[in-house]
Formats: structure tokens, sequence, C-alpha cells
């Protein structure tokens, strides 16, 4: 039975996952199972199908512990990481929702069906932007930037305003259409 006041470096927690040992592999489940659990949960995944997720994420953590690098990055960085991969993975697979990035944020749409045949993220997003952006004084300068790959400050050139202002359309616009889907 695993002493459960017992605690590990996390340079003697990787040694032992390394060597298999069942002892840290349930300490490492004990200490992390509620922020990994949080992680899924982000990704809009409950229920049945979030244990079942769960217990794939250990199964790999466990199969794939050999392939850790500490000088890359700790512990928790590299479970977390395979967890939101894993969690993509799921979600492509099961077509429940869609995923985008955004300036390297990363959303889960909610109640979207993506079909991959007729469908990219790109037209995806798109749709989505159009709908949010109708009727908006800024529709010009977000959709030069998204869409036309302009810069700031080709947009303000553009536009003849200031760059702080198609900022700032930008800026509210990605803040609104974000709130829409989430």
């Amino acid at each position: 039975m695993v002493q459960m006041t017992q605690t590990y470096s996390e340079e003697l927690l990787i040694k032992g996952l390394k060597q298999k040992s069942e002892a840290h592999f349930s300490y490492l489940i004990k200490n992390y199972e509620n922020a990994i659990g949080l992680v899924v949960s982000k990704f809009n995944i409950n229920g049945q199908d979030k244990e079942d997720l769960m217990q794939e994420i250990w199964i790999k953590v466990f199969n794939k512990i050999s392939t850790f690098e500490s000088d890359k990055g700790g512990i928790y960085a590299w479970i977390k990481k395979m967890t939101s991969n894993l969690c993509i993975d799921w979600l492509r697979k099961n077509k429940k929702v869609s995923v985008l990035g955004l300036e390297g944020y990363e959303n889960v749409l909610r109640d979207q069906t993506f079909n991959s045949e007729k469908q990219t993220h790109s037209d995806l997003l798109k749709e989505l932007f159009n709908k949010d952006l109708e009727n908006r004084p800024s529709t010009k300068s977000v959709k030069l930037y998204y869409f036309e790959d302009l810069t700031v400050k080709e947009i303000s050139k553009e536009l003849k305003m200031p760059i702080g202002t198609v900022k700032s359309q930008i800026r509210l616009a990605t803040m609104r259409f974000r709130q829409t889907v989430a």
C-alpha cells in the first residue's frame, strides 16, 4: 500500500516513474489527477467520455514516460501538453466540436458540428466572424487583419485610421467573438 504522506521531489518522482514504480505512479495520479481533469473539462469533455479520456491519459503517461526529458520542462507541463493533444484528437475523432487557434489562444467551440469533407476550420472561423461582425464599424479592420493577413500598420494606412484605433477594434472584436463561442 502506498503511504499517503510520502512526497517526492520531481527528480525522484521521474526516476521512479521511469523505473515503472507503482508507488510513484500512484503518487503522480493522486497529486495530478484534479489538475489534469480540469484541463480535460476545459475542452468541454465531461461524464463518461472524460473518465475514459483520463484513463487513456494515464496509460499514455505510463507507456511514454521513458521519452520524458526533464531539461525540456517539468512533468506537469509534459502531462498537460499530452492531455491537450489527446483531447484535441478525441474531439476531432468524435466530431462533436471544432478546435481553432486564434492569436495563440486555443478555444473550443461548443455545439458546433464539423464536417471535414465540406468545411475547413478557416471556413468555420470566417462564418462565425461574419455572423458576429455584421453591422459593426470594426468589421473592415478585423476582416483585413484575420482574412487578408494585413498587419496593423497596413490596415491603418489603408483605412486612414490611427494604429491604436485599429488595434482596439481588433482586440474588442476578438473579445466579443470569444464570448460568442464560449
